[in-house]
């Protein structure tokens, strides 16, 4: 209950933070100008402060905050960017992960939590999971193992990073989860695939997939 009430707390500081400040910014265009076009856009921009602040705080509480933060930490901006040799981010391409995989020379430590195309939700993605091993079984395929007999498959990888907190794909063909170990011993194999912009899920009928939980602007495989 305590923990529950501090996620609370602190996902209601991060709206507020956001809100305050678009709200500061509407404050002071109706200062400096009391027109009704000043009016107008003040208000506009107070409502664009509340509902991101909403949105805000809805993402940080479905996420979690140690989540949503890094999420924040991992973000675009850097996909760019060349590393420096003391920076606290890398740049692979497929062999050299699995080198510095192998060789512990790795930023990112081996626990984790998984999100594909920004879904989170999928069955077995938002559990802990602990990197065993990683592999290229052909060309342009990246495959990691996790502790719990559960993998990933990804093709045709690119711009492989990783920080203290993260390990990032920005972009990819597709994506393949597989999970051996279920309560009723069936596995459950998923295909992720980007296609025209949109995220084409092949998996078992039985498994509920809404595709408006994938997002193809987001990274295409995120650990945390």
């Amino acid at each position: 209950m305590k923990n529950h009430f501090l996620t609370r707390f602190i996902a209601g500081l991060f709206a507020l933070l956001a809100n305050s400040l678009f709200c500061g910014i509407g404050i002071l265009l109706v200062g400096t100008s009391q027109s009704i076009l000043s009016l107008i856009f003040a208000t506009i921009i107070i409502a664009t402060g509340f509902f991101l602040g909403y949105k805000i705080y809805r993402t940080a509480l479905s996420r979690g905050i140690i989540s949503f933060m890094t999420s924040v930490i991992a973000s675009p901006d850097l996909d760019n960017l060349e590393p420096s040799v003391n920076s606290n981010h890398k740049k692979y391409d497929i062999l050299q992960f699995i080198s510095a995989f192998q060789k512990k020379e790795n930023l990112f430590p081996k626990g984790t939590r998984l999100r594909v195309w920004g879904n989170y939700k999928f069955p077995g993605f938002n559990s802990y999971h602990e990197i065993e091993s990683v592999q290229s079984p052909d060309k342009n395929l990246l495959e990691i193992s996790f502790r719990d007999e559960k993998s990933l498959k990804i093709w045709n990888p690119q711009y492989i990073l990783e920080g203290k907190s993260y390990f990032k794909i920005v972009n990819c063909d597709k994506v393949e989860w597989k999970d051996t170990n279920t309560s009723d011993d069936k596995p459950v194999t998923a295909l992720f695939e980007l296609k025209n912009n949109h995220i084409k899920v092949a998996t078992q009928p039985n498994i509920p997939v809404s595709k408006d939980s994938f997002q193809p602007g987001e990274p295409a495989v995120i650990l945390l």
